[in-house]
């Protein structure tokens, strides 16, 4: 159905990868982060990735959100 009205409307479809979709997730995480650095609730950085991967449960072998956000 939604195929169906997109094409009637002229609307373009783009199909997001497993990658494209967690790398999108994870923005969102680093864009938080970086608000909570710059109001000055956390004092560094890996303050944010301790409670992320300690308190929340991300995955470790990910580094925490702004690690990984500092590689790309």
């Amino acid at each position: 159905m939604l195929d169906k009205l997109a094409a009637e409307k002229a609307i373009p479809q783009h199909v997001s990868s497993t990658d494209e979709i967690i790398e999108r997730c994870i923005q969102a995480l680093v864009d938080e982060g970086t608000k909570i650095l710059a109001e000055g609730i956390a004092l560094r950085a890996v303050d944010i990735d301790i409670v992320y991967v300690d308190g929340y449960g991300f995955p470790a072998w990910r580094g925490g959100p702004m690690w990984f956000g500092g590689r790309r």
